[in-house]
């Protein structure tokens, strides 16, 4: 949807940054690097804190359309991404509790 956007609108997709700059809540090798190590809670709690901020880099970026972009579609979008990056941060704050265990064993 949001390539149709892009060529709709005129701008070339090959100039276009293959990756988000660092920061916007992109996870850095670093700390990939420390979530393959983690193990049980501490990988747990890991994973669920990169997410969240991840997460969080999600809602900046979109608020930053949804106040000052220039196509109604793209800022209603940034809207929904808004509304739910944050109810997706509350699910995951409400699992991080000091004695955070996850299920993991397979569902299918």
């Amino acid at each position: 949807m949001m390539r149709g956007w892009l060529t709709t609108w005129g701008i070339d997709l090959a100039a276009m940054p293959q990756s988000h700059a660092p920061g916007c809540g992109m996870v850095s090798s670093a700390e990939l690097a420390a979530l393959n190590d983690a193990e049980g809670n501490a990988a747990d709690r890991l994973y669920l804190e990169l997410m969240i901020t991840h997460h969080e880099g999600a809602i900046a970026m979109a608020r930053t359309e949804a106040d000052s972009g220039q196509s109604s579609y793209a800022m209603d979008f940034a809207q929904g991404i808004m509304s739910s990056q944050q109810r997706e941060i509350d699910v995951m704050r409400t699992m991080l509790t000091p004695d955070i265990t996850v299920n993991t064993s397979p569902s299918c």
